[in-house]
């Protein structure tokens, strides 16, 4: 009973950690904004009827802010239809290293536990992009009518949430084009690539992972609960990254610096029953 009472407390304190904290020719130009290099490109894609547009501005520093315009176009003479909703679009844009898939929740219950710590710090490496005026669209989706030769758009931005600029970076949109029944007309994917930033030396994943399990204290704790049923979130602050672990035992947490310092090391036990 304590064991699947702190499963519960930690999946909340998880959802509330994670709720604070989602084809055509490009290129890239680079322009400046408040002293501060910016990378721009594009990608385009058509479809039966609609006409896609991405365009992806990334700050040139270790951790970055990424904006984004996302433009439909309808090409033809008649009505089109995309599925999503008028407030975000066709769905809101993100952009982390190439081969990521967006963010699906971070906890995680397979595998070792430093396979599920290395997975969901992966996972919070693809930023999604929020509207850029900050208002929050209402969840759900359904069929959105594009008028004859109407272009509609939506600015978007990554918000408080930085990119991290260490390794290659891809920014992802889709699209998916309908005729007025919901069948399928299409599904536009654009892709705008961005390369490695060689002064971003970030701290990796599986470093900052090694680095947490190797503590006395997160060892010893590891090794009294054991690997199974332990639940793992992971966040990036800044420079920081920051792990907890909920185990049978009970919640465990700490920091991890660029430098391998471990700080903020806390070990809260279930209460006794």
């Amino acid at each position: 009973m304590a064991a699947e009472a702190s499963r519960r407390r930690f999946a909340r304190r998880a959802a509330a950690v994670v709720a604070l904290v989602a084809i055509g020719a490009t290129g890239l130009v680079v322009a400046f904004r408040d002293d501060v290099s910016i990378a721009e490109g594009r990608d385009s894609a058509t479809g039966e009827r609609l006409r896609a547009t991405l365009v992806v501005a990334l700050e040139d520093r270790p951790l970055a802010e990424a904006t984004a315009t996302l433009r439909l176009t309808n090409t033809s003479d008649r009505p089109s239809w995309y599925r999503g909703n008028e407030c975000e679009g066709p769905g809101e844009p993100s952009i982390g290293p190439e081969g990521l898939r967006p963010l699906q929740g971070t906890v995680l219950e397979d595998g070792s536990i430093r396979d599920r710590l290395i997975a969901a710090g992966e996972a919070t490496l693809r930023v999604g992009l929020g509207r850029s005026d900050g208002e929050l669209c209402e969840p759900g989706e359904g069929l959105v009518r594009v008028e004859a030769h109407e272009t509609v758009s939506w600015a978007y931005r990554s918000s408080d949430i930085p990119v991290d600029r260490s390794s290659a970076l891809v920014a992802v949109a889709v699209v998916n084009e309908t005729n007025r029944r919901g069948r399928s007309a299409g599904r536009l994917r654009l892709m705008v690539p961005f390369p490695e930033l060689p002064e971003a030396r970030a701290l990796t994943v599986d470093q900052a992972v090694d680095a947490f399990l190797a503590d006395p204290t997160v060892a010893d704790v590891v090794a009294t609960a054991g690997e199974d049923g332990v639940l793992t979130v992971v966040t990036r602050e800044g420079d920081v990254w920051r792990m907890n672990l909920g185990t049978s035992t009970g919640d465990l947490s700490g920091e991890v610096h660029t430098d391998l310092r471990i700080t903020d090391v806390r070990f809260v036990p279930l209460p006794e029953m």
